[in-house]
């Protein structure tokens, strides 16, 4: 998981790999030019005498409108070569990226959209790794698979709830920011809350806000290795700071970490760090019964979680089972 300002670093350093990578082609098209177009050679360097004098000319106050044209039809000499060796005239011109920034990542001494659309990509990547899942698109999410009847518990139709509640949250991605609340996505395994989640995901990254998802369970592990163990390589502030910082942080599979203490406190931590910074989060759980969430947790957080979140509640049947027996 990396920090929004990891993110932004390890873009700058594609970025400035690909404007590396524009320069030394074009200095191989160079060489090649000048060893396979007799003349230009000359020619090139008949243009870089007559940009000299014309800089001087303008900086002695003189009249550049002669050496203007002199060293226009010296460009226009090394065009003629090009073009009459098959090539086009911009060949030696470095092929940036990026036209806004030329691969510098700065466009009018701001950050250039290519590296934002670069770190949305990056932090795709990440969350397609960490979830082992595509981003998924709504449009995906087939409700061929809840079944067209009545919930025995809810006497809803379940069909038609899941319907409303994926549009509910489609509605909640599409309006995002930082004073939406935060979800609770509950219900038994595989009825598709992850795949939710992450739909919302790709939604909001579309949007230009920063997300990110990690599991329960490898939180968790991670910080409270960080903080337990000497020499690991988990920066356990950095980690704590990415989760805290991001503008939609998913928290997937609550339920499923072992809890110490140092779990609880860490948890209770980010709930409130999140809440005062008006940063959103979905959560999602197994858990349904209220009674459990709260012994887990403790009367503290549930309560704290409970009065946050708005609660989505998924019915149907395994969707996974369901898929193995098609096949």
């Amino acid at each position: 998981m990396q920090t929004r300002n990891e993110l932004y670093q390890a873009a700058m350093r594609i970025v400035q790999t690909r404007r590396q990578t524009a320069r030394v082609k074009a200095e191989d098209n160079q060489k090649i030019v000048l060893a396979a177009v007799p003349g230009f050679a000359q020619a090139q360097e008949a243009f870089r005498q007559a940009g000299i004098h014309a800089a001087m000319t303008g900086a002695r106050g003189g009249d550049t409108k002669a050496a203007l044209d002199q060293l226009h039809n010296c460009k226009e000499k090394c065009n003629e070569l090009l073009r009459a060796s098959g090539r086009s005239p911009d060949c030696l011109e470095p092929k940036y990226t990026c036209p806004l920034c030329q691969d510098t990542g700065i466009q009018d001494g701001k950050n250039c959209a290519c590296v934002q659309k670069l770190m949305r990509k990056l932090r795709r990547e990440e969350i397609e790794q960490n979830s082992s899942l595509s981003i998924s698109k709504f449009a995906t999410l087939q409700l061929e698979y809840y079944p067209n009847k009545k919930d025995p518990i809810t006497g809803c139709n379940i069909r038609q709830h899941m319907r409303a509640l994926l549009e509910d949250l489609h509605e909640y991605a599409v309006t995002f920011d930082h004073d939406s609340l935060n979800l609770l996505l509950i219900g038994n395994a595989g009825l598709g809350k992850t795949h939710a989640a992450l739909a919302v995901a790709g939604v909001v990254l579309d949007r230009g806000y920063d997300v990110i998802y990690v599991s329960s369970s490898e939180f968790f592990s991670q910080l409270e290795t960080a903080h337990f163990t000497s020499g690991n390589n988990v920066d356990e502030a950095a980690l704590m700071s990415a989760a805290c910082d991001a503008d939609l942080l998913i928290l997937d599979d609550l339920g499923t970490e072992m809890l110490s203490a140092y779990t609880l406190s860490v948890f209770y931590t980010l709930l409130n760090t999140r809440m005062s910074g008006h940063r959103p989060t979905i959560f999602t759980s197994n858990i349904m019964d209220g009674t459990v969430f709260e012994k887990r947790y403790t009367e503290k957080i549930a309560s704290r979680l409970a009065g946050s979140c708005e609660q989505f509640v998924f019915l149907g049947e395994d969707i996974r089972q369901i898929k193995a027996r098609e096949y």
